[in-house]
């Protein structure tokens, strides 16, 4: 209703993931970026050899009281703990990587790029009448022809033509104050 066809919604969503695609294109080959994906790696790894590390010690720590049964102290607990979030962040780091796609834009391309998005969109619009200015689904640079400025008018009738006059007087008059 708000001018939109299904057409121009999915080419909406499209072109919001190809902008992504083009982003990580331009990433690959700079050094830079590739420099600090490579300490940011060495980073994760160093994380995990730190964290297993820490767990080993914070076993070390128990005390046994019975057969099947430990005391652990305060300290070891914040070991495991700051182990298990060690584990967790270096996963993520070693995961998501600025040169490919992240896990939920391939959700989103599989579900709403594909048929089940082309499916609901329909679903959703069906039914509804499309206003004056709603669009054909032809929208983009191909749609737009040249427009003469005697074509261009607003509601009261006036022309570019007749706004660009307006503001170079507007203009010479505010040069004359200036005076």
């Amino acid at each position: 209703m708000a001018g939109f066809s299904v057409a121009d919604v999915l080419k909406g969503m499209r072109a919001v993931v190809d902008e992504r695609e083009a982003m990580r294109e331009q990433l690959r080959p700079n050094v830079e970026v590739q420099k600090r994906r490579r300490w940011t790696v060495r980073t994760a790894l160093a994380q995990i050899v730190v964290s297993v590390v820490l767990f080993w010690a914070a076993l070390q720590l128990r005390v046994k009281v019975g057969p099947r049964s430990y005391d652990v102290p305060a300290g070891a607990t914040a070991m495991v703990v700051t182990s298990l979030i060690l584990v967790g962040v270096s996963l993520i780091l070693l995961i998501r990587s600025p040169f490919r796609m992240p896990p939920g834009e391939r959700l989103f391309r599989a579900i709403w790029l594909g048929g089940f998005g082309r499916w609901f969109l329909r679903r959703a619009a069906h039914g509804i009448k499309p206003s004056a200015t709603s669009s054909t689904g032809n929208t983009g640079a191909s749609a737009v022809g040249p427009v003469t400025v005697a074509k261009v008018a607003s509601s009261n009738g006036t022309t570019v033509g007749d706004l660009d006059r307006r503001v170079r007087a507007l203009e010479e008059w505010r040069q004359s104050l200036k005076r």
